[in-house]
């Protein structure tokens, strides 16, 4: 089937007539009545879920510093996260756990699941996206004495077939394969504080 878009070039073009010259190129027709919109609307997808790139992760921890004379771990776990994975850009989901040992100020307990979305909202690997939330948390805090960060239960949408060219897997396979863990620790928690994390984790914050 011949492209029924002609851009000049390809910076000229729209976002919805690139998405148009996908479908024709994929062998669909864009004008038949169940994609006739879906241009605008992967548009508007690929805008929510990219749109981290637009956000800035400190300043969002510089609004919510609180004084407060407290020196043990403070814990959030379990925060839900999704992202797209850079190699093909489909989905892969997880939970992140992150622990820091403040030293004079805290950090609003809501915004440690926004720093999470910001990161999370772009094209991301999880060894990145752990490292990312972990080292802003330390560079825009810099009074804190140390910083830990794990994600645990990643799965893809996307099987080992997207690489090498073999026979996918049936969905519910996919959606099964092993849990991935990826950790990034300050010094202090791999030294005195690990055994603390795993007993409030069960298994967490593994050297």
């Amino acid at each position: 089937m011949k492209s029924t878009t002609q851009p000049s070039t390809l910076t000229s073009a729209s976002y919805e007539e690139l998405v148009r010259e996908m479908l024709v190129r994929l062998g669909e027709d864009p004008d038949r009545e169940g994609l006739t919109r879906t241009p605008e609307r992967v548009q508007k997808a690929y805008e929510f879920l990219t749109r981290g790139y637009k956000e800035d992760p400190e300043a969002l921890l510089r609004k919510a510093l609180f004084t407060v004379t407290y020196d043990e771990m403070v814990i959030v776990k379990d925060v839900e996260m999704f992202s797209l994975c850079e190699h093909h850009m489909l989905p892969f989901f997880g939970k992140v756990h992150v622990a820091y040992i403040p030293n004079g100020k805290v950090i609003g307990l809501s915004k440690i699941p926004r720093l999470i979305e910001i990161f999370s909202r772009r094209l991301q690997i999880q060894e990145r996206l752990t490292t990312q939330i972990a080292e802003t948390i330390q560079k825009t805090i810099d009074f804190l004495q140390s910083v830990a960060c794990e994600n645990r239960q990643f799965k893809y949408l996307a099987g080992p077939c997207m690489t090498t060219n073999q026979s996918c897997p049936t969905q519910s396979n996919k959606l099964n394969r092993p849990e991935i863990f990826v950790s990034k620790q300050g010094a202090r928690f791999r030294t005195n504080r690990r055994d603390k994390c795993v007993k409030l984790y069960g298994a967490g914050f593994a050297p």
